[in-house]
């Protein structure tokens, strides 16, 4: 499922990125590693009567990926990252975790749930010492850019290639956020 939905959302935002490409093979490695950390979100198909009589849907839970995945859940969205050691362009090897993915459900966007997992994903960094918290984003999709530094406040990093060389037209961006 994760691959499915990566490939979804992101398929034509690399082959779009001539730097980068889409290689099926190359993504599904990526997502297999043994440094990947997942957080998973499902939605939970019970239905709740309130106090009115009315009936909701249970509100939707964030399930840890080593967990086990019941018929009843359905997952709706994921964010997956490393930890790594990122030179900062100066030759200083920081601490950092490094945003690899992060997708949701076309059904389930713009509820909270991407804002949600990135606010566990900082949660993570900052608690296990990271420096900071890295991504790449296409600039074939500048909703994700929006997402980032507008509404989770990260920056353009001192590595993106836009600073580094205006004239190079790489296709992507590398944001940040420091502690």
């Amino acid at each position: 499922w994760t691959f499915d939905l990566l490939q979804r959302n992101m398929k034509d935002h690399y082959q779009k990125c001539e730097d980068i490409g889409w290689n099926e093979a190359n993504k599904k490695k990526e997502l297999e590693h043994e440094d990947c950390r997942y957080i998973l979100a499902y939605r939970i198909d019970e239905a709740k009567k309130t106090g009115e009589g009315k009936e909701n849907q249970e509100p939707l839970k964030v399930v840890e990926s080593e967990g086990s995945q019941k018929e009843s859940k359905l997952p709706v969205g994921y964010v997956m990252w490393r930890f790594l050691m990122d030179d900062n362009g100066m030759g200083e090897m920081l601490p950092v975790l490094y945003l690899w993915e992060i997708h949701i459900e076309a059904e389930y966007r713009r509820k909270g749930l991407g804002k949600f997992l990135m606010t566990i994903s900082e949660l993570a960094a900052w608690k296990l010492s990271m420096k900071k918290i890295i991504l790449t984003a296409f600039t074939s999709n500048p909703a994700s850019i929006k997402f980032f530094t507008k509404k989770l406040k990260f920056q353009y990093d001192e590595t993106d290639p836009k600073i580094c060389d205006p004239e190079d037209p790489c296709g992507y961006r590398i944001l940040s956020k420091c502690r």
